[in-house]
């Protein structure tokens, strides 16, 4: 016959409270953990008598034995600055002593004490997850910025171009909403890196870019698209609104001189705009025609696909 292991373990971890499983003879057979550091330290009470533990224990006790005399007693022993009250009920289940209790809880100075620590620890443990977590989520935020921006000048890389770009040719086709795309190239590149060597040629693409974020709008991506080659979404603008930003970047390239001004830095425009039967190849493909009539044209300026219209200055 054994005390219930899960009601045992409750009474391990009690401040004032004890319990005791006794033979016949009131000899000890198993007792609480805490009985063993509160009333009995250093030493082993299995198989002694209860009486030679409780004698000098100032303290109040409930004695619950059974109808069968092979049973032993079980003791629930509460000291007398305890102010908890109790409600105990004693079952027999399958060979364990069973013991339910209710408004089991330690004196309310303890009680509030031990809460205060539990508190203190939850909040800790609190701060230092929400650390963690904001820690976690900027490191995420950067690896997402990283995946989607070009290293060199800062601008979106051409993986996330491409989701943008699908992106608004999907709402384009839903909602019958028009956008349009502006493909840029640096005239003469590789003079630039060949004359002046590949340091100053990244100088070139960093200029051009910080020029483009100047000059686009808040709600326009531009993105390098490879090389020295870059595109710019306009989302819900025409032809004449992307005609007009696409001049604004020529100009300022023009006057930015990174090379000196012997050496004046320009760049071709191809515009396109989307149409309903457009998909993601035909539309860079208009886009890149209207470059290719700039760059026939003479270089430094902006064609606009099927209008063909020379806006720019021939060098």
């Amino acid at each position: 016959m054994s005390l219930n292991p899960s009601f045992r373990r409750f009474f391990d971890h009690a401040y004032q409270s004890f319990l005791l499983l006794l033979d016949q003879q009131w000899q000890i057979l198993e007792v609480s953990e805490n009985f063993n550091r509160h009333i009995a330290p250093g030493q082993d009470p299995i198989g002694k008598p209860a009486s030679v533990f409780l004698k000098n224990v100032d303290g109040e006790c409930c004695l619950f034995s059974s109808t069968s005399q092979d049973l032993p007693l079980i003791m629930f022993l509460e000291l007398k600055d305890q102010e908890t009250r109790y409600h105990c009920q004693l079952s027999d289940h399958n060979g364990h002593f069973l013991l339910l209790a209710e408004q089991l809880a330690p004196p309310p100075g303890q009680a509030m004490e031990s809460m205060s620590l539990i508190v203190q620890e939850l909040a800790s443990l609190s701060r230092d997850l929400r650390r963690k977590n904001l820690a976690l989520q900027k490191a995420n935020e950067t690896i997402n910025e990283l995946m989607r921006t070009d290293p060199l000048t800062g601008l979106a890389n051409r993986r996330h171009l491409n989701e943008q770009l699908a992106q608004l040719i999907s709402l384009g086709l839903r909602h019958h909403d028009s956008f349009s795309l502006i493909m840029a190239d640096i005239d003469k590149f590789k003079s630039v890196n060949d004359t002046w060597g590949h340091d100053q040629g990244d100088l070139v693409l960093k200029e051009f870019a910080a020029i483009m974020k100047k000059q686009c709008r808040q709600e326009d991506l531009p993105a390098r698209f490879g090389g020295e080659e870059f595109l710019i979404l306009l989302p819900r603008t025409d032809l004449k609104q992307a005609t007009i930003i696409a001049e604004r970047i020529r100009i300022h390239l023009e006057s930015a001189l990174p090379l000196g001004a012997e050496w004046p830095v320009t760049a071709s425009f191809g515009i396109a705009r989307f149409a309903e039967q457009d998909d993601q190849d035909s539309l860079l493909k208009k886009a890149d025609l209207a470059l290719y009539q700039a760059k026939e044209g003479g270089r430094n300026q902006t064609r606009v696909f099927e209008l063909a219209t020379n806006t720019g200055n021939n060098p």
